[in-house]
């Protein structure tokens, strides 16, 4: 099922692109030649971006994982803590919430400014 939508692809998408340049000339002329040749010269500066943001993803997801294996950790320790000393009346909930703001969260925050970065040069590329 797979191949025949790839098959599709592989074969609709080159002579979508060639019927839709043949009408844009039939319309506007030779001008369209500038516009497919600024498309055509973009093809590897989006190519490099798509690498720097699979890059910048699978940085993020290993981070994720360290998080959850701290977090993970971080309340196997406080379920030993809750059982050894239930008797005393400590809010639980608020200390989760505090180890895992302090301690896991900054991780990732030096990892986030880079996907809006990205996301936004390659808007100002398009629509600049």
């Amino acid at each position: 099922m797979e191949f025949l939508v790839v098959l599709n692809f592989t074969i609709g998408g080159p002579l979508q692109i060639l019927i839709s340049i043949v009408f844009l000339y039939d319309t506007l002329g030779p001008s369209i030649f500038a516009g497919v040749g600024i498309l055509i010269t973009l093809i590897p500066l989006n190519m490099v971006l798509v690498t720097m943001a699979r890059k910048h993803q699978m940085k993020q997801m290993k981070l994720k994982d360290e998080r959850l294996k701290l977090t993970s950790e971080a309340m196997n320790g406080i379920k030993v803590l809750k059982v050894r000393f239930s008797g005393d009346v400590v809010s639980w909930r608020s200390i989760c919430i505090t180890i895992t703001y302090t301690c896991f969260h900054s991780y990732t925050l030096g990892n986030l400014p880079t996907k809006p970065k990205l996301r936004q040069f390659d808007r100002r590329r398009w629509f600049a």
